[in-house]
């Protein structure tokens, strides 16, 4: 049996999923290869580049131009559209996945996030493959949005309905198997228009434990030069700047915390520190795991305030280093942690909300990282996620002999 995972990019959450489903499934014995647009390098074997297999340099030439151009003429279709908070995503792509070497060998396609590089009136129309599609938002069945809180429905509307019935078309012709990390996405998923009563599995993301485990603060604080007396926050996104990771709602939530000692630490893209926060400590962007895992083991709590999302890689990665998660009650959050148990819920999502819930922390909660370490290497080992996608992909062999 021989899977072909498909991701646009080799970086942000999606990417990060695809690659520990596929590095599991490898130690599981299983077949599995990744297929990328981007040239990004890795050191997770079998990951190819869809640049790797032009035959010819002007094909080469032509695909480089494409990836190009591809979300550029994405910007430029959307033009007198108001900007979209979590993306918007369109159904046409120049690139023809059917004809990739990789694709023609597997016996599963497993679809990721692929927007931009799978086009899908000519991938559907041409597929003989079984399909399995990990829905890491909801664009894949929906008009293109990827999400749905503060996206402007009345300004899209007609693109929508555009775009959705493109995709009713396509997805007759296929039978897909859908996965959702969380239930919270399942339950999205399966309430979508684009496929009527459609059925969704239920596979939460794994997280690599080898990796991810608890450390000693006061020796991880020392190799990171961070202050081990002081009371760390850890505020961590890709790209810092996108609306809908919350760094807006946070330094609201922090500018009055009046917490003695109190450090902010904050990793990711493109932030500028603005005038009047608590004291801090900026790390940039940081892509090693294993010194993310110091990064989290150096911290006293993780904070992430996105109002949604669907099963954050980033709380799975702090629960396996024993460090408790402040997060909004939305989305997959409220699946990952208990409240009072491995962190602290929010009830609502305001920056006064966030606050009480850190001040909430501090002064009356004691958190056990072994233990919140412990349960969370039980659930989300890459081993358990593994196991479970290939039980899936032997139920739908099985069922095609």
């Amino acid at each position: 049996m021989k899977v072909l995972h498909i991701n646009t990019l080799l970086r942000g959450g999606a990417a990060k999923a695809c690659l520990r489903l596929h590095t599991g499934l490898l130690r599981n014995g299983i077949d599995s290869k990744v297929l990328t647009l981007d040239n990004t390098p890795t050191d997770v074997p079998e990951v190819y580049s869809h640049l790797s297999f032009c035959n010819n340099k002007f094909s080469k030439i032509s695909n480089q131009l494409k990836i190009k151009t591809v979300r550029w003429r994405r910007q430029v279709r959307l033009l007198g559209y108001p900007k979209a908070p979590y993306g918007f995503y369109l159904v046409n792509s120049p690139f023809d996945i059917t004809a990739n070497p990789l694709y023609q060998e597997a016996d599963i396609i497993h679809l990721h996030w692929v927007n931009d590089f799978l086009d899908y009136p000519s991938f559907f129309k041409k597929n003989d493959k079984k399909i399995v599609w990990t829905t890491h938002d909801i664009s894949p069945v929906s008009g293109g949005q990827a999400f749905e809180k503060n996206f402007p429905f009345d300004e899209y509307q007609k693109l929508i309905d555009q775009q959705s019935a493109i995709k009713k078309e396509c997805f007759d012709r296929q039978s897909i198997t859908f996965v959702a990390p969380s239930k919270w996405m399942q339950d999205k998923i399966s309430q979508s228009d684009v496929i009527p009563n459609i059925s969704v599995h239920h596979i939460p993301n794994s997280v690599d434990t080898s990796v991810f485990q608890p450390k000693s603060k006061e020796v991880i604080c020392q190799q990171l030069r961070l202050p081990p007396d002081e009371k760390i926050i850890l505020f961590v996104a890709s790209n810092i700047d996108e609306q809908h990771k919350g760094m807006a709602t946070f330094l609201e939530a922090v500018r009055t915390l009046y917490i003695k000692d109190l450090l902010l630490v904050i990793v990711g893209r493109f932030w500028e520190p603005p005038a009047k926060i608590p004291p801090y400590r900026y790390l940039g962007n940081v892509e090693s795991e294993a010194q993310m895992s110091l990064i989290y083991s150096a911290a006293d709590v993780y904070v992430t305030p996105a109002i949604e999302d669907n099963f954050p890689n980033t709380i799975l990665e702090s629960l396996a280093c024993g460090t408790p998660v402040v997060a909004f009650n939305t989305g997959g959050a409220p699946e990952q942690i208990e409240h009072g148990v491995n962190g602290i819920l929010c009830q609502n999502t305001s920056p006064q909300a966030l606050k009480n819930s850190m001040l909430d922390f501090f002064r009356n909660h004691q958190f056990d990282a072994q233990k919140i370490s412990a349960d969370a290497h039980q659930k989300y080992d890459l081993s358990v996620q593994a196991q479970s996608m290939k039980t899936l992909y032997e139920t739908l062999v099985a069922s095609s002999e």
